[in-house]
């Protein structure tokens, strides 16, 4: 590596490590994307805590006085219950929140069984024959090293853990003994561990989203991604939630741009034009490049109006300002099409056909205006 690059290099390491430490810099389809991940997790950990807690209770059978045999058998059992309720019932939200509390539950159920065994056998860790209920948090650890995590994510679920596992040693008044302060560092050791591993997944996760799912060129989502967006997450339950809007914008001659410019400049300015409609979009809106100088944004809870709104906020920018360019600036019109969808009539793909429709009306009529579907209306424009 050249010492010129160093800087490149310096940048790159930076942006990594600030996307493994918190989640406040991802994209919204991230947050969609590693949600699923999660979930996933989540639900397979707990349909395996599921099967194995309560299939564990001949081994208890084996290794408990009969005394504590009864209630060990009936821990497990509830045990198992929650857990399979957790993999069976838990909401389908595809949201990084939402998979994080599935993994809190999965972590709060088996941590409130660790504790109920430690009271009912009045601690484990003298007792040999018990070595799979001492080491319950330390197997937690493990677990969490699977699933991607900021480190700001994992910080409070480590905490928890080794914290309730420090206490169940002080209880049986152990704290400073020499295996209690083994399995202790043990415990620290493998969060340590976990929290390399999570970072690790969760970079590699964001590597393969980016490849996946964004436009080289603008950074914006694809086509594919935004459809599959659209079928996976907002169709969901959309009928009884807000409003979706789409806004549907074209450059208006960039073929132009083109001929006369170059391919790199007319590259410049769809740069410019993906950076000014992120600007412009809400944190919830998708915006993606759906192809050439073709772009989609897809705004939920944003009525009509609002949709109308934000179309003439893009248009009245694009004829304002000229596009920097290496070469010169640019001026330069938009045509948008506006539609909101109808979940009980229009499918995702009919929906974009009709916003499609108004984008073409938008170009008919003269170029340089925002035109909503089944209504030829004309908004404030320039030159056409």
């Amino acid at each position: 590596m050249a010492l010129s690059d160093l800087p490149h290099w310096l940048a790159l390491m930076r942006g990594a490590f600030r996307d493994v430490a918190t989640a406040g810099h991802h994209s919204a389809d991230f947050h969609f994307y590693r949600g699923g991940h999660l979930l996933l997790r989540v639900r397979i950990f707990a349909l395996l805590f599921a099967v194995a807690t309560p299939l564990w209770i001949p081994v208890a059978m084996w290794l408990l006085p009969g005394e504590g045999l009864f209630a060990m058998g009936v821990g497990r059992v509830v045990a198992g219950v929650a857990f399979l309720g957790v993999a069976l019932l838990w909401p389908t939200q595809r949201s990084r929140l939402n998979g994080i509390a599935g993994l809190w539950a999965l972590v709060i159920i088996l941590l409130a069984f660790h504790l109920y065994a430690q009271i009912l056998v009045g601690g484990t860790m003298a007792q040999p024959g018990l070595i799979g209920y001492t080491t319950l948090p330390l197997f937690l650890v493990a677990c969490t090293a699977l699933f991607p995590l900021t480190t700001l994510e994992s910080l409070p679920l480590l905490a928890v853990i080794i914290g309730l596992e420090g206490l169940t040693v002080a209880q049986n008044r152990d704290l400073l003994g020499e295996a209690s302060m083994g399995m202790l560092w043990v415990t620290l050791l493998m969060g340590g561990f976990a929290l390399v591993a999570q970072a690790v997944h969760l970079y590699i996760l964001m590597l393969l989203h980016r490849q996946a799912s964004l436009d080289p060129l603008t950074g914006l989502l694809n086509r594919g991604a935004l459809f599959r967006r659209i079928r996976e997450d907002l169709t969901a339950g959309r009928g009884s939630a807000g409003p979706l809007t789409l806004v549907f914008m074209d450059l208006d001659r960039f073929k132009v741009i083109n001929d006369h410019y170059g391919h790199p400049v007319g590259d410049e300015v769809l740069v410019y034009l993906a950076n000014l409609i992120n600007r412009e979009a809400g944190p919830e809106d998708l915006v993606a490049r759906f192809g050439g100088e073709e772009f989609l944004i897809v705004a939920p809870n944003r009525d009509l109006d609002e949709g109308m709104a934000l179309g003439e906020r893009i248009r009245a920018e694009v004829a304002r300002h000229p596009i920097p360019t290496q070469g010169s600036d640019l001026a330069a019109t938009a045509s948008l099409g506006v539609a909101r969808w109808d979940p009980l009539t229009q499918s995702p793909e009919t929906l974009i056909d009709t916003v499609d429709e108004a984008l073409y009306s938008a170009k008919e009529e003269g170029r340089n205006r925002v035109i909503r579907a089944g209504q030829a209306e004309l908004r404030p424009a320039g030159s056409g």
